[in-house]
């Protein structure tokens, strides 16, 4: 009895399997609200815990250095979460050089019932609109940057910051 148990359940399990990949999405249930992402635009990456689901965007621009990645919380924002520069009441983007050569930005945005993070770590444009790069030592690990190299990188991404936001806000 207990064999056929197990089969039955292994066999339910591999039906699930194929039923997401039949249908090609990723379903994640935040608190008061199903999130819905295709698999062939994004895949689940690792979990160290149980509160945050971290999902990795398979394709990216030629800007980017690696893979955008999102991560869902699933409990309320708090306020030692809101960090960076206050874009809106919800919305935060902070900037660092984490990696020698490259621009991190971290975009955090409040859902109320959980919050979404996503890490877009950037190659230095070829044509910046202003002198960051003069200005901005990216050949150095730099966990913080001076206002006015943030004011500088966030004129020069701003389509990058914008498109997150959007993607943040529409799919998640």
């Amino acid at each position: 009895m207990k064999r056929l148990i197990l089969l039955t359940t292994l066999f339910l399990s591999a039906c699930d399997l194929s039923n997401q990949e039949i249908n090609g999405t990723l379903t994640l249930q935040a608190p008061g609200k199903t999130i819905e992402l295709s698999s062939n635009d994004w895949e689940k990456a690792g979990d160290p815990n149980n509160f945050a689901k971290n999902y990795s965007e398979k394709e990216s621009s030629s800007l980017h250095a690696h893979k955008r990645t999102v991560t869902v919380f699933l409990n309320p924002m708090s306020g030692d979460r809101r960090i960076g520069e206050k874009l809106t009441s919800t919305e935060y983007v902070e900037m660092g050089i984490f990696t020698p050569g490259l621009l991190t930005m971290r975009i955090r945005i409040d859902k109320g019932e959980y919050w979404v993070m996503s890490r877009d770590t950037y190659k230095p444009k070829e044509k910046m609109i202003s002198n960051a790069l003069d200005s901005t030592d990216f050949s150095v690990a730099s966990l913080s940057i001076s206002e006015s190299e943030r004011d500088l990188l966030m004129s020069d991404y701003q389509a990058e910051i914008d498109e997150t936001r959007f993607l943040l806000n529409s799919k998640f």
